[in-house]
């Protein structure tokens, strides 16, 4: 029998178990009970399996699968829907104490802002191709399992039934082409993004847009291309400069423009705080390829060893460049002090084969910025793009943008609905001070 701490390290990848109900399986029960920290676990599921089979428990088998906390959710709607669609279901229980109860049900997220009840704790009796079998669901917490309980003289068919759930839940993935948010404890979500972001918002100069086209949407949207040119299908793509300069606009942008056929994951440093984290990460990258993984602020976690010791950074570079098979798995990584980040993660092409830097904008640059979010706004005669342009010389987008918006506060405070010179001034020595405040940070 396993110990507890190899059944939790046996926890952290699916696999299929099998055990001799009664000896072993009871075995497996009290492993649980001591994981888990439950005191009492009665086993008055065993009469009822039993009794449903009709035959001596040592002729009963079992398979167990387990599922990484990515799955969770499309593990559950897949096992509930299954049952649902193809078995005819005899009864759905389960047990507190000595007694039968409810089986418990959780509002899951399978559509963006589209819940649905699922059993997530039942034994479910039921039979499948004129034979009987008992599935016992098991989501709860970072725990997601499922047990497929049978005849010895059935096991062929309880593990077809076993690979046809498995089946069902990759064609029917419903996470797969979204746009989704790595969560801590290394669980998925529908991501929350503006969906009216497009080419337009986000103001860079042409070769950095035509560079982005290149690295990540040509080859994103040509993979036989790519295979014919053997050119591998996979990219690593580091976008640097200060903050303010494009850089999330850019990556919203690609959540927009790249087709339904590309599944966009977004980590940000609060999720990946430890090695298990970011394995996880590029696990369900895989998991949902083809995928662009967007890996924001990078410098958080991809910090050099000079001047930290740090295991994630060993993870980072084992993932992006280890024995993993990394083909459909397209990342970009964010980063305002690249400076910081370790050599080893970009100074090797199989890590990121692309540095674009993002620079403060230029006059022409910063002209078409001022244009851009100047739309909807009314300005006193002698103020034009011109003049604001060579105002906020030195400035990123994003300030440029805050001068205009607290200009326009200004302007509103004051009982009025046009942007004057003096809004602007202002709004420019806030910004400045802001400025000088990073600047004796760094």
């Amino acid at each position: 029998m396993k110990s507890s701490e190899e059944l939790k390290k046996a926890m952290e990848h699916p696999k299929v178990v099998r055990s001799e109900v009664r000896s072993e399986l009871l075995e497996f029960v009290e492993a649980v009970k001591e994981v888990i920290g439950v005191e009492k676990l009665d086993t008055d599921w065993e009469a009822d399996v039993i009794e449903f089979f009709g035959v001596d428990e040592t002729k009963l088998i079992s398979i167990q699968t387990e599922f990484p906390l990515y799955q969770q959710s499309q593990a559950c709607y897949a096992i509930n829907k299954f049952l649902e669609k193809h078995t005819k279901i005899v009864k759905i229980i389960a047990y507190e104490g000595e007694m039968q109860s409810a089986p418990n049900y959780q509002e899951i997220e399978v559509k963006r802002e589209t819940t649905m009840p699922l059993l997530i704790r039942a034994w479910v009796f039921t039979k499948w191709r004129k034979t009987n079998l008992v599935v016992h669901i098991m989501f709860r917490g970072d725990y997601a399992e499922f047990s497929i309980f049978g005849v010895k003289k059935d096991e062929g068919i309880i593990h077809e039934f076993s690979s046809e759930v498995k089946k069902w839940m990759k064609i029917n993935n419903f996470f797969r082409g979204e746009r989704l948010e790595y969560l801590p404890f290394a669980r998925i979500g529908f991501l929350d993004y503006n969906k009216n972001i497009d080419w337009e918002a986000v103001i860079l100069p042409k070769e950095l847009k035509d560079d982005v086209i290149l690295n990540v949407i040509f080859p994103l949207s040509n993979e036989k291309l790519c295979k014919k040119h053997n050119i591998p299908w996979r990219r690593g793509v580091l976008l640097a400069g200060i903050a303010g300069t494009g850089k999330t606009q850019l990556a919203r942008v690609l959540c927009n423009t790249l087709d339904n056929k590309v599944t966009i994951i977004w980590a940000s440093p609060k999720a990946l705080h430890d090695v298990e984290k970011v394995k996880l990460l590029f696990d369900a990258s895989r998991y949902f390829a083809p995928t662009l993984l967007i890996i924001e602020d990078i410098d958080f976690v991809g910090k050099s060893r000079d001047y930290v010791t740090d295991p994630i950074v060993g993870e980072l570079l084992t993932q992006l460049d280890g024995n993993a098979p990394n083909h459909g798995l397209f990342v970009i990584a964010t980063s305002n002090r690249p400076e910081l980040l370790d050599k080893a993660l970009i100074e090797r092409p199989s890590r990121f084969d692309v540095k674009l830097i993002f620079e403060v904008p230029d006059k022409e640059h910063r002209l078409k910025m001022v244009k851009h979010f100047s739309i909807g706004k009314q300005f006193k005669e002698e103020v034009t793009p011109n003049m604001i342009a060579d105002m906020t010389t030195g400035m990123t987008g994003a300030y440029i943008k805050e001068v205009i918006t607290y200009g326009m506060l200004l302007s509103l405070k004051q009982g009025k609905n046009i942007i004057e010179k003096e809004h602007l001034m202002k709004a420019i020595k806030q910004i400045k001070r802001k400025l000088e405040q990073r600047d004796i940070v760094r």
